[in-house]
């Protein structure tokens, strides 16, 4: 995987299971874009290869 496109919308939930299965560390990504379109906020993150 080299980029993601994560979707946020503000809702609010009691639980939940993970989004993703994986261990990504903020040190691997790199936040390259932010859209807003109404309420959702779209983030566009770019995957750095590991160390």
């Amino acid at each position: 995987m080299d980029e993601m496109l994560i979707g946020v919308v503000p809702v609010m939930l009691a639980r939940g299971k993970p989004l993703f299965t994986g261990r990504l560390t903020s040190s691997q990504l790199s936040l390259s874009n932010v859209e807003r379109v109404g309420q959702v906020a779209y983030l566009t993150y770019h995957v750095l290869p590991a160390d």
